[in-house]
């Protein structure tokens, strides 16, 4: 039988395979995608010579919308097995794209771990398939 191993993500933690479905994979691929959007946006604002007030406002509701990005891909991918996680927001490309390759690696064990389980199921006589028709 399969046994649900953490993945580890560097010496940040771990992720509990079993507690992740397909759907929230994809939900945190979009929400990765929002969050880059949003990390080119404020490096964009920042590299701007011209700092004025509406920028500055800008800037922090950019700051704002990240923090909040963050927090929900932390609770759909949780890095430390769903213990105790102190929010790092991803501020920096470098950051989105370390979860984002962490998350395209999780969808590539999901789909591994379903075809392991279906060949379990069918090796041992337990999986009753019926064709669509």
């Amino acid at each position: 039988m399969l046994v649900g191993a953490p993945l580890q993500l560097g010496a940040q933690g771990q992720v509990a395979l079993e507690l992740l479905s397909g759907e929230s994979l994809s939900t945190a691929l979009a929400l990765l995608e929002d969050i880059h959007q949003l990390v080119r946006e404020k490096a964009s604002l920042q590299e701007s010579l011209e700092h004025s007030e509406h920028q500055e406002g800008k800037l922090q509701e950019l700051l704002s919308r990240l923090v909040e990005k963050s927090e929900e891909l932390y609770c759909l991918i949780p890095v430390r097995g769903r213990r105790f996680e102190r929010l790092e927001p991803l501020f920096e490309e470098q950051g989105v794209s370390r979860h984002t390759d962490l998350v395209h690696a999780l969808v590539h064990l999901h789909l591994a771990h379903q075809l392991l389980m279906g060949a379990q199921l069918r090796a041992a006589g337990t999986l009753q398939w019926e064709p669509e028709g």
